[in-house]
Formats: C-alpha cells, sequence, structure tokens
C-alpha cells in the first residue's frame, strides 16, 4: 500500500522567540460594561429541557477476609471419667474410687434427681408394633349404608362490612327453635374499627331476618341462655367485660360488668350455675382467672381463682372452655385449657381468709394432654 504524506519544512527563526515567564502584578486587559436596556430584553427560558436516568449505580469492591484455620481433633473415650490419679486399668483403684464415691452423701441426692428427669422422657419413647396383629383372625365389619348429611337453613350475618366468625351458639333452652349466636373476630390484626358488635337470637323458620338483635360495647364471644328464666341471656365480650341482656327491657344491656374487676382478655366460655335466685354464673378466659359472679351486682366477682401452671407455678395457664353440671356434683368444675390439658376445680364454703375454691386434679400434664387447645368440656 502506497504511503501519503506531506513535507513541511521551517527554518529556527521562523519559530519565534523564546517564552520566559515571570511573575507579575494583574492587569486589565479589558471590561465590559453593562447595558440596563439589555437586561430588560432577557427572557428565561421555560420549560427547561433536563435529561435524567434511572439506572442504579452499582460498585464493585474486593475485600481479603481473615482467613479462618480449621483443624479436626479426635477423643478416643475407653471407660468412664476417671481422675488424672486414677489409672482406669487398675482394679483396684477403681473399686477404691467408687466406694469413695458411694459413700459422699450428695450421691443419692444427685442419682434421685437425675432418675426424675430421665425418668418422663423414657416413659414417652415407649415404642409400640403398630403392625402387630392382637387378634389374628378378626373380620372387619363394614356397613354398606353412606352417610350423608345436608344443610336445612342458612342463616348469615347481617353485618356486610367485614367477616365475622361465629364463636358460639347457644339453643333456647324451652325448645329448639330459638337460638342465640355470638360473633367476633379473634384475631387482632383483623380487626375494622368501629368492630360491630351485634348478637343475634335467630328462629330456625325464619332464616331471613333475625328476631332481636343484641347490642353491646364489645363484640361478643360467649353466650347462653339462663336456664330457669328464659328471658335473661349472658355474654362474655371480647374486652373481657360480662353483659347480661333482659330480652324484657330491650336490646341493650341491662347489667355490665366494671373493667377494673373483669377478665383482661376475651371471655371464651361462660355458664350458668344452679341456685335458688338463678342468678350465679362462671366464666373464664384466656387471663388464666375463673370468675363467679352474681347477676344481682356485677360491679365484683364474687370469687376469683388463677390457673396457675404446673411447669411455673408464677405463671398462669389461660382457660378456653369450662363444664358445670349437678350430676356430677354441685362443687365440681371442669376447665379445658389454652395449652391441652384440663383442670378439675373444687368449690368449698368459704371461710374468713381462706380461698374456697382449689384444683382437684390436672388431666393431660404428664402424658395424653392434647397438642392444641381444649374448645369444649363435657
Amino acid at each position: 500500500m502506497n504511503e501519503y504524506y506531506y513535507s513541511y519544512s521551517k527554518l529556527r527563526q521562523e519559530f519565534g522567540r523564546h517564552c520566559n515567564f515571570e511573575v507579575s502584578e494583574p492587569k486589565l486587559l479589558g471590561a465590559i460594561d453593562p447595558k440596563p436596556e439589555l437586561r430588560n430584553q432577557y427572557v428565561r427560558k421555560n420549560p427547561r429541557t433536563f435529561v435524567s436516568d434511572n439506572i442504579m449505580e452499582m460498585s464493585e469492591h474486593m475485600v481479603n477476609t481473615e482467613r479462618v484455620r480449621v483443624g479436626t481433633k479426635g477423643m478416643k473415650h475407653v471407660e468412664g471419667g476417671w481422675p488424672k490419679e486414677v489409672d482406669p486399668s487398675e482394679i483396684q483403684e477403681t473399686a477404691k474410687w467408687r466406694k469413695r464415691l458411694d459413700r459422699d452423701p450428695g450421691f443419692a441426692t444427685a442419682i434421685k434427681h437425675l432418675s426424675s428427669e430421665a425418668t418422663r422422657p423414657l416413659m414417652q419413647n415407649d415404642t409400640l408394633d403398630i403392625f402387630e396383629e392382637y387378634f389374628a383372625g378378626e373380620t372387619v365389619q363394614t356397613t354398606s349404608s353412606n352417610l350423608s348429611a345436608r344443610s336445612l337453613t342458612l342463616f348469615k350475618d347481617k353485618v356486610t362490612d367485614c367477616k365475622r366468625t361465629a364463636t358460639c351458639i347457644a339453643w333456647h333452652p324451652e325448645g329448639s327453635t330459638k337460638l342465640a349466636v355470638a360473633y367476633a373476630i379473634l384475631k387482632f390484626q383483623k380487626q375494622p374499627d368501629p368492630m360491630p358488635s351485634q348478637a343475634y337470637i335467630w328462629d330456625v323458620t325464619q332464616c331471613n331476618t333475625p328476631l332481636t338483635e343484641l347490642t353491646g360495647q364489645s363484640p361478643v364471644v360467649s353466650i347462653m341462655y339462663n336456664n330457669k328464666i328464659t328471658d335473661v341471656i349472658v355474654g362474655g365480650c371480647y374486652n373481657g367485660l360480662i353483659s347480661l341482656w333482659d330480652l324484657r327491657k330491650g336490646t341493650k344491656p341491662a347489667e355490665t360488668s366494671r373493667t377494673e374487676t373483669s377478665h383482661y382478655d376475651p371471655v371464651y366460655d361462660v355458664t350458668w350455675l344452679q341456685s335458688k335466685t338463678n342468678n350465679e354464673l362462671v366464666s373464664v378466659s384466656t387471663d388464666g382467672h375463673v370468675l363467679w359472679w352474681d347477676t344481682r351486682n356485677l360491679s365484683a366477682p364474687v370469687e376469683d381463682c388463677e390457673l396457675p401452671d404446673a411447669a411455673a407455678s408464677t405463671q398462669t395457664v389461660g382457660g378456653m372452655c369450662i363444664e358445670w353440671s349437678v350430676d356430677a356434683g354441685p362443687t365440681k368444675y371442669l376447665v379445658g385449657t389454652e395449652r391441652g390439658s384440663t383442670v378439675s376445680l373444687k368449690k368449698k364454703p368459704k371461710k374468713v381468709d381462706s380461698k374456697s375454691v382449689e384444683i382437684a386434679q390436672r388431666f393431660g400434664q404428664e402424658t395424653g394432654r392434647h397438642y392444641g387447645p381444649v374448645y369444649a368440656v363435657r
């Protein structure tokens, strides 16, 4: 390929004089004075054009971390945990050391303590052969009938702003034509503001409109008719209060307990007791308290009983349900807890400076306990 170039020659004298810079004072070489008439002609540009982007700025940084030295070590354990002065291979020395430990006064106490802790895991780890045939040759009796159920009536909640759960259903004591239903949202994060608190009394023959709408300060979690006076209904509220409705006086609560003397958790169950005046009831809540009430004075409970935790005496276990029956005994109560165990309470005549309610028995404390809360006991 041919190379094209142009050669230009110039004498050294044509380069000019050599520059020799010196430090000198500043000199004004020229100045342009402002003109007011030109300032009036200045126009600000609007709109302005601005270009940008949203590309993420990323940077890379490398650093050398400290090196971790890893080593492998092992130990061969042959026998016991002998002291340094005892040779495990010498039978006389080991026997002498065992006798010294047997005479130690703390040896028996330590063995008793360790055996009590080991007994519970051993009992829980009992293994059974699930494939063992206990009754060989037995034939399984099967039925050819198909069990089924169908819906007869659907009672829909009239509150459409939120989806409430039917937390409790109570049938009318004098027949199966009426029922009272309590509605609430037990998850605090899903509660709207304000939270609807209506409970309804339905007639099974009229599913479109409830017979009565019960209103209160807080949503009703548990509800129950009075067995003798059917116009009286008691309800346990979400805020821990006990509300009493008398249908002869209206749909608002006739009596309500005080906040400072009531439960401080939702009242999950409430039941009437048999008395001469039919005004005694008992309530249970997840705050760990069982309260006895007299409807003639709901300012304070008649009796209070805590449900202590057997594992930690300083803590209480929450109650989910309570059952009372005359056939079982007028002084006996069954309480299902949120930890899967059941507690039997016994109420005695109250004496001065003494508690009239005591825990008679605990079911499912060691073995046989449910893995979830006990929602009902009978």
